[in-house]
């Protein structure tokens, strides 16, 4: 019996075709320095806990931490 490739299937194929184009692909950032600004400027006057905007705003924990020793003061830490 025959059956018709899966969705699944289809889709792999298709990211891997776009892969392929001569031109590199950049990473988009998603985050702007005023978001992160914002953000940091939240836990520092204690409006919220880290753990708050990590769930609140469904930034990843490593990102958070990141912006903190990149962009944060001793207080955040």
């Amino acid at each position: 019996m025959f059956s018709p490739p899966s969705a699944r299937h289809d889709n792999q194929k298709k990211n891997h075709e776009i892969k392929q184009t001569a031109l590199p692909l950049f990473r988009k950032n998603i985050y702007t320095k005023q978001i992160i600004d914002f953000i940091l400027k939240e836990i520092t006057s204690d409006k919220t806990t880290k753990n708050q905007v990590i769930e609140r705003y469904n930034i990843p924990k490593a990102t958070l931490y990141k912006w903190i020793s990149k962009y944060g003061n001793s207080e955040i830490i």
